[in-house]
């Protein structure tokens, strides 16, 4: 930049927020379908996020790549494929019940599921990782909880 002016877009929290649920989404899309997004195309994604690029300048850009910008994970997953559905469904009844609340799961809590499912995380994992997006810290909870 020559004249020393940002010409980075500003975006906002909204904005900010929608194009990280977007992402959120296309990455579950393509983990579901046993892929997960190369390096290059992860980095074209937090350019989006960041508001770096529009979405036609990131589409553009990964089509650039050349080649898939997308990688086949390298082994299958380390559960069966009974406890895949078990805990499938046992993530559909909770979307369910949420639902049924009144209240939908955000991207972040879909995520953790879609780990779960994909056996990344195990049942004490996901909720780990659950409290700690909460903001919940575990150990000083329980450390109240026998004061």
């Amino acid at each position: 930049m020559s004249d020393g002016l940002d010409t980075t877009p500003t975006i906002s929290r909204g904005e900010r927020a929608r194009r990280q649920r977007a992402i959120d989404f296309a990455r579950g899309s393509v983990r579901y379908e046993g892929l997960i997004p190369s390096p290059e195309g992860e980095k074209i994604n937090q350019r989006f996020i960041a508001g770096e690029i529009t979405i036609d300048e990131a589409l553009a850009e990964v089509e650039a790549l050349g080649g898939p910008h997308i990688n086949e994970q390298d082994s299958a997953p380390a559960i069966s494929t009974e406890e895949r559905a078990k805990r499938q469904r046992a993530v559909d009844f909770a979307r369910g019940s949420v639902r049924f609340e009144g209240f939908i799961l955000d991207a972040q809590t879909e995520a953790l599921f879609a780990r779960y499912i994909d056996g990344d995380l195990d049942r004490p994992g996901l909720n780990a990782a659950i409290l700690r997006y909460c903001g919940i810290d575990q150990a000083t909870d329980s450390e109240e909880a026998s004061n």
